[in-house]
């Protein structure tokens, strides 16, 4: 199997989880030259950017680890590009979270703090 397809394995039970706890789910894989958004969720009037990552085994570090303020840089540019290209829609809070799947495939969400835009 390969990376993308275990990544779009632990993006769906990512989608199954937020789903569960009362998030809307707007979209998938929202790609830009900036970067990319995992999943383009909300709740309670506040969009969430989230960020899945998953990892086999531990041997080459903790998913958390990939987790960098680079990547989480990237993250916000891509929203922000999408959103001056009229691709999403302005909302006045925005956070991005993280959900991380162990190797054992139990996972662990971690709620971002809010920006204000």
């Amino acid at each position: 199997m390969s990376s993308r397809d275990k990544g779009n394995i632990y993006e769906s039970i990512a989608c199954n989880y937020l789903v569960g706890n009362g998030y809307s789910i707007f979209e998938r894989n929202l790609s830009t030259k900036l970067g990319e958004i995992d999943i383009l969720a909300k709740k309670d009037n506040v969009l969430v950017l989230v960020e899945v990552k998953g990892k086999n085994s531990e041997k080459f570090g903790h998913p958390l680890e990939f987790i960098t303020k680079s990547k989480l840089l990237k993250i916000k540019k891509a929203y922000n590009l999408l959103l001056s290209e009229g691709v999403l829609p302005e909302h006045e809070v925005v956070r991005i979270d993280v959900i991380y799947f162990k190797p054992n495939s139990e996972y662990v969400h971690i709620i971002g703090d809010d920006w204000i835009l």
